[in-house]
C-alpha cells in the first residue's frame, strides 16, 4: 500500500483479537479513515467526511471509546469533533462538534481519568 504524503497516520486502537484498527486523517480528500490491520494486510473499513475541511490530528481515549478529530479550518471553521467508537472498533458515531480557534494541530488527553483534552495551535 502506498501512503500519500497528505495522509497522516495518527492513532492505533486494538479492539479485537483478530484485528487492530488504525485511524488516519487525509488532507487529500478531507476525511479520516478507519483501517484494519490483521497482522499481514491493511484494508480500508470506512471513511468519515464530517470532521471538517482539514482534519489534522486524531486522539483516542480507549477507556471511554472516544475519538477526537481536530480540523484546522483553513477552508472553513476550525473545530474539534468527538465520536463514539463502536464496540468492534470499525465505526464511529458523531457526538459533538465544538468550534475552536483557527489551526488546531495536535491534542493530548490529561487528568486523573484522561477526561480533559489540551489542544496546541
Amino acid at each position: 500500500m502506498t501512503v500519500s504524503p497528505l495522509l497522516r497516520l495518527s492513532v492505533l486502537l486494538a479492539s479485537s483479537a483478530s484485528a487492530t484498527f488504525l485511524f488516519s486523517t487525509s488532507y487529500n480528500d478531507h476525511s479520516f479513515n478507519i483501517l484494519s490491520f490483521n497482522g499481514s494486510s491493511l484494508s480500508s473499513v470506512a471513511k468519515n467526511y464530517d470532521c471538517g475541511s482539514e482534519p489534522t490530528w486524531l486522539t483516542v481515549n480507549t477507556a471511554k471509546r472516544a475519538l477526537y478529530c481536530l480540523n484546522e479550518g483553513w477552508g472553513g471553521n476550525a473545530s474539534i469533533t468527538s465520536y463514539s467508537i463502536e464496540s468492534n472498533g470499525s465505526s464511529v458515531r458523531t457526538r459533538e462538534v465544538l468550534p475552536t480557534l483557527k489551526s488546531p494541530v495536535a491534542s493530548t488527553l490529561f487528568g486523573t481519568n484522561q477526561e480533559n483534552i489540551a489542544v496546541a495551535y
